[in-house]
């Protein structure tokens, strides 16, 4: 009876610290790249309508002249985001970074704000 109790402790401890047969793997999060890059081409397409009807504004002269002063360092910024999201999205190997399309979508939205 001694080697029963022998079996029963670690087998009671592997129970209680989640070490059984039955553990439940990792949740893993996944997303079908190509839904997301589609997402991400509609911001791309307002930002270069946005872009030229600015541009237009700026030349008519509709537009504060400081702010169409500002435009292209805009577009340069919008450019060097927009650049990094699309190498993530084109290489799966490569982890998306959320936080910079997250910054691209603010860039767009903060011109379109400025523009009105």
């Amino acid at each position: 009876m001694r080697y029963g109790r022998w079996i029963v402790v670690p087998a009671c401890v592997m129970l209680l610290s989640g070490c059984a047969l039955f553990a439940k793997p990792a949740d893993t999060v996944s997303f079908p790249r190509g839904e997301a890059f589609v997402a991400y081409s509609d911001v791309r397409v307002t930002w270069a309508l946005l872009k030229q009807r600015l541009e237009d504004g700026c030349k008519a002269g509709r537009l504060d002249p400081e702010f169409c002063a500002g435009l292209p360092r805009a577009n340069e910024e919008v450019v060097r985001v927009d650049g990094k999201i699309m190498q993530a999205l084109a290489n799966p190997a490569t982890v998306i970074d959320w936080a910079a399309i997250a910054e691209a979508i603010r860039l767009v939205m903060a011109l379109a704000k400025a523009a009105l």
